[in-house]
């Protein structure tokens, strides 16, 4: 298929970006998704800059290809950008915030800049700011969820508000239906999470794995958590028999 030429630059040959969903996406399957033809990436934001230095070098050791890495912007990242655009990273995604002001670094080290956004004026700014690429997040999708309208509502009105620049679609897509849906709405590729969960890569308990392909459709819940440490409060998508 015909890729939009800011994926060509990912060297990518499948419009699927792997969410960077925590823990969960470790070197192994950020490194599987690339080497597949897809878009790895990994999460950077709780961990020191010694650790991300191991990180990429273990990323090095298990693939070539190209793969991105994303900041949540309630916490202190400079020095993690600048440590993780050292190593040459293909693309920075940024959640939880606006990353506008970290667009021209990130592009003058030659990356692409990526913008995670839950809402139509969420995407317009970010457009505005010089993002190469937004996503639209759903409220179907899982883990933290900026999103508050459904996937099919907000991907079209997403895809005319910033146009020209490329909108990916992310929220309860599962399969290649799900992607071609995407498409058909507008969307230039997708981002994929929780599907990821199932990936013998993923960085889960076999229990956890277990759970999640035995539980049904209608278990899955919208929680209200606000964070210890901090006052921050987040819609998080979780399973209702959590382990």
């Amino acid at each position: 298929m015909d890729l939009h030429p800011t994926l060509q630059r990912l060297w990518i040959s499948k419009p699927i970006f792997q969410a960077p969903i925590g823990g969960v996406a470790s070197p192994e399957i950020a490194a599987a998704v690339s080497e597949s033809g897809g878009f790895g990436q990994l999460a950077c934001t709780w961990r020191s800059v010694e650790q991300l230095d191991a990180l990429f070098r273990r990323m090095a050791s298990l693939t070539s290809r190209p793969y991105g890495v994303n900041f949540v912007l309630d916490c202190p990242i400079a020095a993690k950008l600048e440590a993780t655009l050292a190593h040459e990273v293909a693309a920075i995604s940024f959640f939880w915030g606006d990353g506008s002001a970290y667009v021209d670094r990130v592009k003058a080290a030659g990356a692409l800049a990526i913008q995670v956004a839950g809402s139509i004026a969420e995407a317009k700014r970010s457009a505005a700011a010089g993002f190469d690429l937004i996503v639209a997040q759903g409220v179907e999708a899982g883990g933290h969820v900026r999103g508050e309208l459904g996937l099919m509502a907000l991907v079209p009105q997403v895809v005319d508000a910033v146009a020209p620049v490329p909108v990916l679609a992310a929220g309860g897509i599962a399969d290649a239906r799900g992607v071609a849906a995407a498409l058909a709405l507008g969307a230039k590729g997708v981002w994929v999470g929780t599907r990821c969960l199932a990936a013998e890569e993923a960085n889960i308990h076999r229990a956890y794995r277990d759970r999640v392909f035995a539980s049904g459709r209608r278990q899955a819940s919208r929680a209200h958590r606000i964070g210890l440490a901090r006052a921050m409060s987040s819609t998080t998508s979780v399973r209702r028999h959590a382990m």
